[in-house]
């Protein structure tokens, strides 16, 4: 998975830091009420709980630009020292959309003392090739039963950048406080998504010319209580709000994107060293062909390396210098891939989409927010758009977007920026086919003599998995990719073939039928198991239908045997069927997937086993 630092702002609301100065009953009181809060007592077991979590956001209108000022408040309580995980605190900043951040913190000890954090104690440490940087600081005499208040305070000068709010946090939250304030004469699209299972109360106060939005949940479970959903927008409860960069109204899609695109309007411009480039392609080359060869010269001439320093992890450098640089991330690969097909009278538009794992956009609310990736749309002349993905360089033009299936995109036009989800082109091939062949061994073991064939998407992966590694070993390769995908553990292994397109492994397994004897004379075939290509969560999507990373297995598994009397011709369960036949002595068993095909989750392989389990105990031995 390819990312830039267009991910940094989405960690921004995940780690925060603080204090000023209050009166000492004020704490006394607040420190009371803390004490006074109910813990579930099922969080006993972690480490940390936020008793207190604040949100505080002001929405300011400036004809130079608009800006939000954030404040955010935590009251940790260190539960236990299993883990230390509140005693070294992480404050992101990105200096290219906010002013530098206020921090302060205090501890509170069970024996009565506290500590204030003294501001030459922070650490500051800038990341490499971006304009992060991270604050750190180290809360002393750490024990349990502490309470420890942190605070930071943020600018933001390119509120487009943000405006999403998690009302959950790494650690579970007691109670979760998020305001909004913004003038009344201000139009702000905001609102809380997915709180259906959350304790939560929301209001509207408008007071001296203010709306004031007021969200409160209580008892909100950490991220990891519930395994990572590949859709965490359509899970985890968020607070959204749309900030316009100029203006007092929220932008819509189609404003938004042209705005996006008056910022980076530059590094698409068409210079001279890419008209050279795009000359090497002649002009009565088909479009097809066209966008292969410019695909293919891009990837071979331009390396994948991440530089956003200056502003650049949001909108892309001019071509003619990653041209120059001979690097570039996924925006300025994107870019000189845009500008070779400007050359060559080829309509192409960037996209914007977030990561698999990450959270993706959410329709009602247009912002610029939570995007980590961007990669280019061809209009291929037939009336559709082709996805290029050029970080992808061991891939083809027709294969280089497979990762980016099913994910929402933000396809930036002129004037006419719209919201779309990557779907699969006509060539789009994701499919497994498996044989294996049960024999006795020349030392009179049983063994599985077998052969793996991966087509389109499987095979890219196994390819880049091969390519990108270190040792370029194919047979080490192989073995894990057996092992983690296929759950067989070989003894020989042969690569026929590995390419972008294709890869065909052959391999041979032990099979001990007294580690899979199901007893009573029958056994369960220790064949290839379901390959685990991606995972996917059962979780609606609200935009529409979702292109899952479906595939295609068919295996064959020929046994030497007789079959059982008992046997069935054909056995049908609602994921597949499964079809004998008899030729002498020798039974070949087909499986394939019915039309309805089968997501893959780690709940549905379990529900694979145990459906066959009918049709692997159904042959005797002899």
């Amino acid at each position: 998975m390819r990312s830039t630092s267009l991910a940094i702002f989405a960690i921004l609301t995940m780690i925060f830091v603080l204090q000023g100065c209050v009166s000492t009953s004020t704490i006394r009181e607040e420190l009371g009420d803390l004490k006074n809060l109910n813990v579930p007592a099922s969080w006993r077991n972690s480490s940390v709980v936020l008793l207190e979590y604040t949100t505080d956001l002001q929405f300011i209108v400036d004809s130079e630009g608009n800006r939000v000022k954030e404040v955010e408040t935590k009251w940790y309580r260190v539960n236990n020292l299993n883990d230390t995980d509140a005693q070294y605190i992480s404050v992101p900043e990105q200096t290219f959309f906010e002013t530098p951040v206020k921090i302060a913190a205090e501890a509170y000890y069970p024996d009565g003392s506290s500590w204030t954090l003294v501001q030459s104690k922070i650490r500051q440490h800038e990341m490499k090739f971006s304009d992060n940087v991270i604050h750190q600081f180290f809360v002393p005499k750490y024990q349990q039963d502490t309470l420890i208040k942190v605070e930071v305070q943020r600018e933001y000068t390119r509120p487009e950048f943000v405006g999403r709010y998690n009302l959950g946090d790494v650690f579970p939250v007691v109670k979760r406080t998020i305001t909004l304030s913004y003038p009344d004469n201000v139009t702000l699209v905001n609102g809380v998504e997915n709180i259906e299972d959350a304790e939560c109360e929301t209001s509207i106060i408008v007071e001296d010319g203010f709306r004031t939005h007021s969200i409160t949940a209580k008892n909100v479970v950490n991220f990891q209580e519930k395994d990572r959903t590949q859709y965490p927008e359509e899970y985890y409860a968020l607070f959204h709000v749309s900030f316009p960069p100029k203006g007092k109204e929220s932008y819509t899609w189609k404003e938004l994107g042209n705005h996006y695109l008056n910022l980076s309007n530059e590094p698409f411009t068409t210079t001279k060293e890419i008209d050279q480039l795009a000359s090497t392609i002649p002009d009565n080359t088909p479009t097809g062909e066209k966008i292969t060869q410019a695909f293919s010269t891009v990837i071979n001439k331009i390396r994948y390396h991440f530089n956003s320093r200056g502003g650049y992890a949001f909108y892309p450098r001019e071509a003619s210098e990653v041209l120059k640089n001979g690097f570039g991330d996924c925006k300025e690969l994107t870019t000189i891939l845009k500008s070779m097909f400007d050359g060559t009278n080829i309509a192409s538009y960037p996209v914007l989409i977030s990561t698999w794992g990450n959270e993706q956009l959410v329709l009602n609310y247009p912002s610029l927010t939570g995007f980590n990736h961007m990669v280019l749309a061809v209009e291929t002349g037939d009336g559709d758009l082709r996805i290029l993905d050029g970080t992808h360089s061991w891939a083809n033009s027709r294969s280089s977007y497979y990762a980016s299936v099913g994910r929402k995109a933000f396809i930036l036009e002129p004037d006419n920026s719209r919201i779309d989800v990557i779907g699969r082109a006509e060539d789009y091939e994701n499919r497994v086919v498996t044989s294996s062949t049960i024999e006795k061994g020349e030392d009179g073991r049983w063994v599985i003599r077998g052969e793996i064939h991966l087509l389109g998407y499987p095979a890219l992966r196994f390819y880049e998995s091969l390519q990108s590694s270190s040792r370029k070993d194919e047979i080490h390769m192989a073995g894990k990719m057996l092992k983690s995908g296929f759950d067989i553990f070989a003894e020989d292994i042969g690569v026929k073939k590995a390419t972008a397109d294709e890869a065909v492994i052959v391999y041979l397994a032990g099979f001990d039928e007294n580690n899979v004897s199901l007893g009573k004379g029958g056994f369960k075939l220790n064949t290839p198991g379901l390959f685990q290509l991606d995972v996917e969560y059962q979780v609606t999507d609200k935009l529409g239908k979702v292109y899952l990373p479906e595939f295609q297995q068919e295996d064959t598994w020929i046994i030497p045997f007789v079959p059982s009397k008992t046997e069935l011709p054909q056995i049908n369960t609602s994921l597949a069927i499964s079809v004998w036949e008899v030729t002498g002595n020798s039974v070949q068993r087909k499986y394939f997937q019915n039309e309805s095909k089968m997501s893959i989750s780690s709940d549905t392989v379990l529900n694979w086993d145990s459906y066959l389990g009918e049709l692997k105990n159904s042959v005797v031995w002899r």
